[in-house]
């Protein structure tokens, strides 16, 4: 043991008198395989495996360069430490290394890092070889205990619980775990103790830091890293569905039909017959050869399955003139998010009049130039019209994501923000404001912010607030309109908001991009 500025005890041990956590019990056998003992030519401690190829412990355990021995179901390992840059061998702090495997790691579940936050009264899982008393000897042994978070700061946070686990010569290196449902994270790395034995100290794994040593790490020695560069959750993921419309459900033999397919859930592809399309919403324009009733098919597939849909229509005929129809087009599709797209519309037949999303267009050069500023998946329409009657067409196109929306003159403003439980893509959802400044007078409005896990953001306006079956509902803008029969609409997506003593507790609801979240504050 050594003092660190009269108040800490550094938990690894000495070869020549090595020193199990302190109200701590032996863990199950099987389990926590991934929590091993390590040791050097100088000092052994624990780590956890994080990676087919990598483990992490704690700094002040072995410099960089310093070879470590470990084993794994009667495999023996050794590992080369790299310490964390920032590093501070005067003040512990971000006392974390990470080790890069002589071969992979087999048998055991690897532990997931840095993906989850800490908090003041979080409750924590400590484990570690460590003494069970202050002084005494290591016999080989995990134990697993509780505590209680009761401070944080940049880059490390405090526990105590009374009666609790608390860190002991040997723990250093070893993990935190936070358990979320059947998941559970690597939120912490054991680190210091005070010097009467009751407050523990972990350096944090979810800073941005020690993301970026993380990163650079499996980077430098192309290893895959359980919460950095690869997902090693297996989660079950529901079927999606899907819905199949003709619009319109009853035309003329020669005239055009739109069939429209909406998918809710995970989808990987779409297909309307045997076409493929784009998804949550796709579309499919077709010209009936045949007088007669039909009914049309699509098809959905995602992880989790594949479910199917129809829709029914009409085609009667002959008609006394032909109509006109069209095809309208996107380019380029998929768009950058602030990138130009242009829809261009293709006439066959013979039209007078000609349209795109309601604006009247050359019929010479039909086409119009828009700049989306929504990411998501958006519907634009074409309409033709001439002696023979009009026609319609639609077309999809995708707006790409990025790390944060650039609305022109707003600023969006996340207030409560609650974490996403229903294992899907989105990370958290915020309560949020719009606000635009023009001519000295702010306007602000509400929104949801929807925070994606692979770093994208959706921006989704409050429409309007109502109550239905004693629940508060949001209309939610989805960034995009499609026309229903005559009219033009707004895409919407609804949510419903659960309150607590005038607080905002729960809310679930669907993203622009059709994911289904369910946020608790």
């Amino acid at each position: 043991m050594r003092p660190l500025i009269y108040l800490m005890i550094l938990l690894c041990t000495s070869a020549f008198a090595s020193e199990r956590l302190i109200n701590g019990q032996p863990v199950a056998s099987g389990t926590y395989k991934e929590v091993v003992w390590i040791t050097s030519s100088s000092s052994g401690c624990t780590a956890t495996v994080v990676g087919p190829r990598t483990i992490v412990t704690a700094s002040h355990c072995a410099s960089t360069g310093t070879t470590v021995r470990f084993s794994v179901n009667g495999t023996q390992y050794s590992a080369r430490i790299t310490r964390n840059p920032q590093y501070n061998n005067s003040t512990v702090a971000y006392d974390v290394a990470l080790g890069y495997v002589d071969k992979e790691v087999t048998g055991v579940e690897f532990a997931t890092l840095g993906v989850k936050g800490v908090s003041q009264g979080m409750g924590i899982t400590l484990l570690g070889y460590g003494c069970t008393k202050p002084n005494g000897g290591v016999d080989g042994t995990l134990r697993i205990g509780e505590s209680v978070i009761i401070s944080t700061d940049s880059n490390r946070f405090g526990s105590r619980k009374s009666g609790g686990a608390t860190l002991c010569p040997g723990d250093s290196g070893g993990p935190a775990f936070v358990f979320d449902g059947d998941k559970r994270y690597l939120v912490g790395i054991n680190s210091t103790v005070t010097t009467d034995y009751v407050t523990s100290y972990n350096a944090r794994t979810e800073i941005s830091q020690q993301k970026s040593f993380f990163e650079d790490f499996a980077q430098k020695n192309s290893v895959e890293i359980c919460g950095v560069n690869k997902d090693c959750f297996k989660t079950v993921v529901d079927p999606p569905t899907c819905q199949l419309s003709a619009q319109p459900s009853s035309i003329q033999l020669g005239e055009s039909l739109t069939f429209e397919l909406r998918s809710e859930g995970e989808v990987s592809s779409a297909k309307i017959g045997s076409t493929s399309v784009n998804f949550p919403l796709g579309s499919l324009t077709s010209t009936p050869t045949q007088a007669g009733n039909f009914t049309q098919t699509a098809s959905v597939t995602g992880p989790g399955g594949s479910a199917t849909c129809s829709a029914s229509y009409e085609v009667k005929g002959p008609p006394p003139q032909t109509a006109p129809s069209c095809t309208l087009t996107a380019t380029p599709n998929p768009v950058a998010l602030g990138q130009q797209v242009t829809l261009t519309l293709a006439i066959q037949g013979n039209a007078t009049h000609a349209a795109i999303d309601g604006e009247s267009v050359n019929l010479s050069n039909p086409r119009v130039t828009r700049t989306p500023m929504q990411i998501g998946q958006h519907l634009s329409s074409g309409y033709v019209m001439g002696p023979g009657g009009s026609g319609d067409c639609r077309t999809n196109f995708a707006v790409e994501d990025k790390p944060s929306q650039n609305l022109p003159g707003h600023t969006v403003v996340p207030g409560q923000c609650g974490s996403n439980t229903n294992g899907s893509s989105v990370r958290e959802v915020c309560l949020a404001v719009l606000k635009k400044v023009t001519l000295n007078v702010r306007n602000v409005s509400e929104a949801l912010l929807i925070r994606y896990q692979d770093g994208g953001e959706e921006v989704m306006p409050v429409l309007s607030r109502y109550q239905e079956g004693g629940q508060t509902h949001l209309s939610l803008y989805a960034n995009s309109t499609y026309k229903q029969n005559q009219y033009w609409v707004l895409d919407a997506r609804d949510a419903v908001l659960q309150e607590q003593n005038g607080q905002t507790s729960a809310i679930q609801g669907t993203t622009i991009r059709g994911i289904q979240f369910d946020a608790r504050f």
